[in-house]
Formats: structure tokens, sequence, C-alpha cells
């Protein structure tokens, strides 16, 4: 199977921005504080402008977007960026989104590995408190990466409000500047 991981261009914003409809929509299952994922009036959710910027991914140093395609056809996004929580961290996985028709196949993990190879340093990978199913894909996927050499702890977060949060803190070869 042909799985891709591509810089997504400007042009891909728009790509991006749709995708981050029906990723909100899943996490919405999610969201203990459920006014963020009331479905608004006009029964689209809105691409997370509310919370964060998509065009930061476009026009910030550190920031990174990605397409991730499947046998060439559309299967979901990833957004990297040094947006940190903590000064020791190099990188964060901001979203992480695989459309459903592709989920459950490995792809995510293969798009992860590919991810934490391509940045070397230290990373925080965050989780929802209520989302089973990103826990444990995150547990899985950085334990067998990282040989079991990683921390876990839970984090209030302040943006874009006060939650909490599950991180998973771990190391790629050797720090980069990129």
């Amino acid at each position: 199977m042909k799985i891709e991981l591509i810089p997504a261009s400007i042009k891909e914003k728009p790509v991006i921005k749709n995708l981050a409809r029906f990723y909100v929509y899943e996490l919405s299952r999610y969201d203990a504080n459920q006014s963020r994922s009331k479905i608004p009036e006009d029964g689209l959710y809105e691409a997370y402008d509310k919370y964060f910027s998509f065009d930061s991914y476009w026009d910030k140093l550190g920031y990174h977007p990605f397409i991730i395609r499947v046998q060439d056809e559309l299967a979901g996004f990833v957004l990297v960026n040094k947006n940190v929580s903590e000064s020791d961290v190099d990188w964060h996985i901001a979203e992480f989104f695989i459309i459903a028709k592709f989920q459950g196949q490995g792809i995510g993990r293969q798009i992860a590995i590919k991810i934490f190879n391509q940045f070397s340093g230290t990373w925080e990978v965050m989780q929802m408190l209520l989302n089973k199913p990103a826990i444990t894909f995150w547990k899985t996927v950085i334990s067998d990466y990282t040989r079991g050499q990683y921390l876990e702890f839970r984090k209030t977060i302040s943006e874009p409000e006060v939650h909490d949060m599950i991180v998973l803190k771990f190391q790629t070869g050797i720090k980069s500047q990129q």
C-alpha cells in the first residue's frame, strides 16, 4: 500500500481546513467541554479557526503542515510545530487526523514514524483525557518507537481554554533546528 506524507503547499490550506471539519466532528465525542464542540447553527463545524490559526503553518518558522495520501487518495493531515508547552521540547504534534475509512490499518502508525524520523529532538504528543482511542494509539506507537523510553504525565493546558491533557514526551535522533 502506497502511503505518503507530503508537505502541504499554501494551495492545500483549504484542503486541510475542509478535512479539519471532519476532525473536529470526530473529536466532539471526546470533548469534556461540550461548549467547544457545539454544532453551529449552519451545521458546519468550524475548522478550528476559533482555537488556532491555520495561517501560521504557512508563515511561521518551525510550523509544518502535511497532507496524507493513501494510494493517491486524500487520507488526512498532520500539523507539526514548535509551539511547545515546555522549554526543553522541540516538536509538538498539534493535530493528527486519518479519515475513518483509513483508520485501523496501520497508516497512522507509519505516518507518525515518518514524522518522528523527519524531525529530530524532544517531542510532546498530547491527547484529550476522554479520547481513549488516541491515548492507546499514541502510547503504543511511541512505546514501540522509543522501546519504552518516554515519559507520560497529565498537564493542564491554558489554550484555547483551561483543560487537562495526557502528555507523552520522548526523544528522536539528534536535536534539529528545522
